[in-house]
């Protein structure tokens, strides 16, 4: 309650909580159909405990449509997004996912870094912003450990990541949700 009202206080902005008990998956698919909230804030999952189990995060990104999510995890702290080092990942951002980098970005004269990888649709792209500074990495099994790895070395504050392309295929972890587990600085999960 103190965060929140710390928060609100400095942001200058109402925010609404509600905490309630039960089976958190069926709470959580209830809430997002009722109230279709413009951005879902999340704990980063923990190291899951085999195969066949799915964390809330997962569940969550799987269900939301017209949702932005943002991961943190424990150690992250909440600040205002000015002056931000701001990162993408993937290809497929939509205009809507533009507008939302664009509205993050308005404070900060820093370049936008993009992490991708070569195998993915790599279709030359002008963004509505001044500066980007491109990564991309070859694919293979260490791709996404070599991103990850400079998205840290970069001092990315916040990675945006479009949900489109993030399907799992039988049981290979989708590269979203892989991106998920493996980075340590917030996320952005674009669903709108």
């Amino acid at each position: 309650k103190e965060l929140i009202s710390t928060i609100e206080k400095k942001e200058n902005l109402s925010i609404s909580y509600k905490l309630e008990y039960g089976n958190v998956k069926n709470r959580v698919r209830d809430y997002l159909a009722l109230q279709k909230p413009d951005i879902l804030v999340l704990g980063k999952p923990r190291t899951r405990m085999g195969v066949f189990f799915e964390s809330i995060s997962d569940f969550v990104i799987d269900n939301v449509n017209d949702t932005n999510v943002l991961i943190l995890g424990e150690d992250d702290k909440f600040h205002s997004f000015e002056d931000i080092n701001l990162g993408i990942f993937g290809t497929g951002l939509e205009d809507s996912d533009l507008e939302i980098i664009q509205d993050l970005k308005c404070d900060s004269d820093k370049p936008v870094r993009y992490f991708g990888i070569s195998d993915e649709e790599d279709k030359e792209r002008t963004y509505p912003w001044q500066k980007t500074v491109s990564y991309t990495f070859s694919k293979g099994g260490n791709a996404l450990n070599g991103l990850v790895n400079y998205v840290s070395r970069t001092n990315t504050q916040l990675l945006c990541v479009p949900k489109k392309g993030g399907k799992s295929f039988m049981f290979k972890s989708s590269p979203l949700k892989e991106v998920i587990r493996k980075t340590n600085v917030p996320l952005m999960i674009l669903g709108k």
